[in-house]
This record gives structure tokens, C-alpha cells and sequence, in this order.
């Protein structure tokens, strides 16, 4: 018996209702503290290892479209004389109330980013990764919070870091943070 479109359409959304942010936090904060404690008792990692091993598998998840955004910036640079040229023309035109040929000039301008393979909104898939690490983050804080409930965050942590719900008493951690993020941020401004 085929669905009838008409009568399915209130059961379509509301299926499409329990598609939420608070849902798909709530199943990737789930989803990720099975994979943690999976990694530290099934696989052998302990807690620390089970830790890193999720960072730098989300990191590495996301390689492929950092890549190709950075790939589309050196592209982007490359066209700007070409870009300037176009959109200041097309502003000269707007100005001046010709519409149809400033539209002509923002045909041009797609056709010129279609040309050299850049994209509109690709450019952003990257920052799909920004939940994921404040999930990830989140989730952390709540095993590090309970150890009652996760025991193994007492006792899983490496070298001078054992106790992986208490601050790091050397404060190495932080700092090399800092460090790792401003050279990050330093080989970016001089790649601009």
C-alpha cells in the first residue's frame, strides 16, 4: 500500500521536528563519552590516550576542508585585482542607476570565481568543526566534573598530569596552549 502524501505530512514534520540543536548536541555529547570510555577500557588507552586520540581524530576529520579552504583563499588572493577591478566598477554603475549593467558586472563576477573553482558557501564547511570541539569540550568538562561517574579520570592521565579532573598544578598545559595558538596565529597573518 503506497503512503498517502496527505495524510503522512503531519508525521513528516513531526520527525523533522525532533531534528533540534539541543538534539544533535545532546547525541554528539553521547555519542562522544561512548567513544571515550569505549577507547579507554575496550581498546586499552586509558582515559588520557582515549582523549587525545578523539582531538586528533576530530582535527584530522576536518584536515580535507581546512585544506581546501586555505587552497581557495590562495585562489582568492590571486583574483582580487581582477575581483577590485569588477566590484568597483560595479558600484560605479549602481551608483550612477544603471542596475542592469552593474548586474551584468556581478555575472562577471561569478563567472570569474566559477572560473577559477571557488565556491560561495565551501568556504565556511570548515567552521562545522566549531560545535563539534565545543561538544567535545562540554563533554570533557563533564566527565572531569563527575568522577564519581568516571572513575578513570582520577587515575588515566600521563607523566605529571594524573588526575585528569583537576587543574594542571604546572600550569604546562596552558601554556603550551598559548604558545601553540599564537605561532598559529602568527603563520596565518603572515600568510595574508
Amino acid at each position: 500500500m503506497r503512503p498517502n502524501p496527505i495524510t503522512d505530512i503531519p508525521s513528516f514534520f513531526s520527525q523533522l521536528s525532533s531534528i533540534s540543536p539541543m538534539s544533535i548536541y545532546s547525541d554528539l555529547d553521547e555519542w562522544s563519552r561512548t567513544a571515550t570510555m569505549f577507547l579507554a577500557e575496550n581498546v586499552g588507552l586509558g582515559m588520557g590516550g582515549a582523549i587525545l586520540a578523539i582531538s586528533w581524530g576530530i582535527k584530522l576529520l576536518f584536515v580535507p576542508f581546512q585544506l581546501k579552504m586555505q587552497v581557495q583563499g590562495v585562489k582568492m588572493r590571486l583574483i582580487a585585482p581582477e575581483m577590485k577591478a569588477i566590484t568597483d566598477k560595479m558600484k560605479k554603475l549602481q551608483n550612477s542607476g544603471d542596475y542592469k549593467g552593474a548586474k551584468a558586472e556581478r555575472e562577471k563576477l561569478t563567472q570569474l570565481r566559477k572560473e577559477h573553482g571557488i565556491g560561495g558557501f565551501s568556504n565556511f564547511i570548515g567552521l562545522l568543526q566549531i560545535p563539534i570541539l565545543i561538544t567535545w569540550f562540554l563533554s570533557l568538562r563533564h566527565m572531569a566534573m563527575n568522577p564519581d561517574l568516571y572513575p578513570r579520570m582520577l587515575t588515566d592521565g600521563y607523566l605529571w598530569f594524573k588526575n585528569l579532573s583537576d587543574y594542571d598544578p604546572y600550569f604546562i598545559l596552558p601554556m603550551l596552549s598559548a604558545i601553540l595558538s599564537a605561532m598559529n596565529i602568527s603563520v596565518h597573518l603572515k600568510s595574508y
